[in-house]
Parts: C-alpha cells; sequence; structure tokens
C-alpha cells in the first residue's frame, strides 16, 4: 500500500462496540456449485477508485483457476470474470492464496504453482488495466522435498510471496525460500533490477515462520517495511524489517512481546497500516496480529510513533471476547480512520474502527445476506474503505464499509 496523512489522535485502551449500519448494498461475486469451489479472496483499488478483487474456483478434478473482476461504481456491480493463470496446478490451500495490487495503469497477481512433491513455484502474471490479458512469468523455482534421488541438501520450497507496486509504479515481491536441512529464509525480488532475488537480512533470530503470510507497506518517502512472524526455536514473536528507499532490507525491529511460543504452524500473519496521528508528520504504524499467548487465538495491536523503530506495549483489540480469533486485516480509510477485521473461527468476521489508535474502538456489523464472511480482507480506497470474503457455503461477497 502506498500512503497519505491527515492529523488525528493517540495511544489504547478497550472496545466500546457500537453497531453500525452498512455503508453500501453487499454484493455477491461469485458462488460455489457442486462442481466448483469458490475460496481464496483479495482485493485492491486503483488510484482512480477502480475496484479489482481476485478469487480462485477449484474443479472436481482438483485444477486451480484465479479471476479477477473489476467494478467503477464502488462494488456496487462487477464486470465479467477475467481469467488470470494459464496453469494446470496452484499451490494453494492453509496460507496459501494469490495476492492481487493495483497501479494507476496495472494489474499484478501472485501465487505459488505446483506442489510439495511437484515443482513449487513462485508466479507472477502482471496485465494492463485497460486491456487485462495477463502474461505469467516464473520467477522462483524450487526442487520439491520430497523429490526421488535427490540428496536432502539439494531439495528445496519456495513459498507464500506477496508483492506491491512501489512509488514508481514498479513491483517488488518478497517470498520464502528454504531446504529440506537449512532454515528458511524471506527473499526480495524488485521489478527495477529485473527480479533478481536478494535475501532479506533482518537481524531477526531464528528464522521468518515458515508458514505465516508477511505484508509490505511503503512510506511516501520510497521506504519499505515488511512485517513478518518470526520463528526462533518455536518462539513466534512479530517482527518489521526496514529498506530504505532504492536500498535492501538490512534491519528489523520486534513489534511483539508475547512469548508466544507453538511447535506447529499458527497459519497467519501480521498486518500494518500507516495512521495519521497529531505531531507525527510519517503518522503512526500500527501492527495487528493474532497469537494464543494467553491460551487461544485474539488479536492484538502494538503502535510505532518512529516509523517502526520502537513499538508500545500490545494490547488486545478485543479483551472481552474469548472466541478463537484468525486471519488479521488492517487499513487506513480515507478519514484517517484505522479498520480491522479479524475471523473468528466458528462465527465469522469481526470489524471495528479506531480514532485514537486504539484507546477507544467502535465495532461494526453490516448487512451480510449470504451470512458470515470468512478468509476476508479490507481495502481501502480513495473513496472509502471496502471488504471481500467467502461464506461458509462458498458466495463470495464484497461489503462497502465506508
Amino acid at each position: 500500500m502506498i500512503l497519505a496523512f491527515a492529523v488525528l489522535g493517540a495511544c489504547q485502551g478497550d472496545p466500546e462496540p457500537t453497531v453500525q449500519p452498512p455503508a453500501g448494498p453487499p454484493t455477491r461475486i461469485a458462488a460455489s456449485t457442486a462442481d466448483i469451489t469458490v475460496a481464496w479472496p483479495d482485493l485492491a483499488f486503483a488510484p482512480d477508485g477502480t475496484l479489482w478483487v481476485s478469487w480462485t474456483e477449484r474443479d472436481v478434478n482438483d485444477v486451480v483457476d484465479v479471476f479477477v473482476a473489476s467494478s467503477t461504481d464502488g462494488g456496487a456491480t462487477f464486470g465479467p470474470k477475467i481469467l488470470v493463470d494459464d496453469v494446470d496446478q496452484l499451490f494453494l490451500g492453509t496460507v496459501r492464496q494469490p495476492v492481487l495490487a493495483v497501479s494507476a495503469d496495472r494489474i499484478a497477481v501472485t501465487v505459488g504453482g505446483g506442489t510439495y512433491s511437484n515443482g513449487p513455484t513462485i508466479l507472477l502474471y502482471v496485465a494492463s488495466t485497460t486491456n487485462p490479458v495477463f502474461e505469467g512469468q516464473v520467477l522462483d523455482q524450487a526442487i520439491p522435498l520430497f523429490s526421488p534421488g535427490v540428496q536432502d541438501q539439494d531439495k528445496t520450497l519456495v513459498d507464500q510471496p506477496e508483492l506491491v507496486f512501489d512509488q514508481d509504479g514498479e513491483l517488488v515481491l518478497n517470498w520464502k525460500q528454504g531446504t529440506k536441512l537449512e532454515s528458511f529464509q524471506l527473499v526480495i525480488a524488485r521489478e527495477r533490477d529485473g527480479f533478481a532475488i536478494s535475501r532479506l537480512e533482518d537481524g531477526a533470530p531464528g528464522q521468518p515462520c515458515e508458514c505465516c503470510p508477511s505484508d509490505f507497506l511503503e512510506y511516501p518517502d520510497g521506504e519499505l517495511m515488511l512485517a513478518f512472524r518470526n520463528n526462533d526455536r518455536n518462539l513466534r514473536e512479530i517482527y518489521v524489517g526496514h529498506a530504505p528507499a532504492g536500498g535492501e532490507f538490512g534491519q528489523s525491529s520486534r513489534i511483539s512481546t508475547n512469548g508466544f511460543t507453538l511447535g506447529g504452524c499458527p497459519f497467519d500473519g501480521p498486518q500494518i497500516t500507516v495512521v495519521p496521528a497529531e505531531g507525527l508528520p510519517d503518522g503512526a504504524l500500527v501492527a495487528t496480529w493474532a497469537d494464543a499467548s494467553l491460551g487461544d487465538n485474539y488479536q492484538w495491536l502494538s503502535v510505532s510513533r518512529d516509523r517502526g523503530e520502537t513499538w508500545s506495549e500490545q494490547f488486545l483489540v478485543y479483551p472481552d471476547d474469548d472466541q478463537s480469533q484468525t486471519w488479521p486485516s488492517a487499513v487506513t480509510a480515507p478519514d484517517g480512520t484505522l479498520w480491522l477485521s479479524i475471523v473468528e473461527i466458528y462465527h465469522g468476521t469481526l470489524i471495528s474502527t479506531s480514532t485514537d489508535l486504539g484507546e477507544t474502538f467502535t465495532s461494526h456489523e453490516p448487512e451480510l445476506p449470504g451470512g458470515p464472511l470468512f478468509f476476508s480482507e479490507l481495502a481501502a480506497g480513495p473513496d472509502g474503505v471496502g471488504m471481500i470474503g467467502t461464506t461458509e457455503s462458498g458466495e463470495l461477497w464484497y461489503v462497502a464499509l465506508e
């Protein structure tokens, strides 16, 4: 995401829920059938306010296609779906999903191809927004972990790509690389460098969490931030890496201090956004994530007033809610309001806003004709905030929140 600022307020506290009406009619974009399963949605706004959404459709033979569609009326209606990928097998499931980004004139989707046992790859598809015919390329390809006749030290994995358009409209991607015998690492590839791969030297102990998605953000001056969950002997704290404008990632700052440990996979990661704040020309950097440091998964928030160098004590977004929560999302609205979402595993998405960096929260319960949404994502455009998600029955819905 690329940022712009206004002026707001400060710090943390307990939520004060208030039900708010929806900002616009929810719109059903796609629906599962007996033969097709709709899943893994994402969304992004172009600078002119055009809304783009992406999702997957899996058939009974496990062939997966990625589609996009666009809306020029705030999500009230969408154009026909457009096929993105041209491969037979995509590396999806758990936290593996297509990720979407849009610039003034291009739309890009990155996704993993293959499987653990059949050539996992990092795929990038790019098209013009005015003529969305996608061209694909392979940015990285692994030697599968279960390849017969290959020595363990030569078996590799690539996974979980993310992407963002920078200030110049050029793509920047990151993903995970790993081997069977050595640790995972985050790597960066920039379009301006021909997508040459460089390692993120973050300085964090251990390695990046091998199964947790990360999140990109770019400041107006070109500094890139990359939030990720770390894994230091199963200690799964949240960090953010820093790359100066035009430079490489050479340092990171620790965000969380919850002491969350897990021998398995958390299957989600942090989200970051910049919120306008009084007295801070660069705004306040806000991070949200879920962890089970208190026994079950809950949503946490932390605030940095110095572009991610130091962080406040983390605090709960829903201190009175004891339901399992996962899959956080965070964006900043055009008016500077912080919007958060988190999925209650058994009840669907919770939505809240704050105009004082977490001092107070307001909960939102939009009309959802298809039922609660899961695997939901937020996005902010020039005119407001929207959410996409899927219902238990496999319907894909867009909801205008502001």
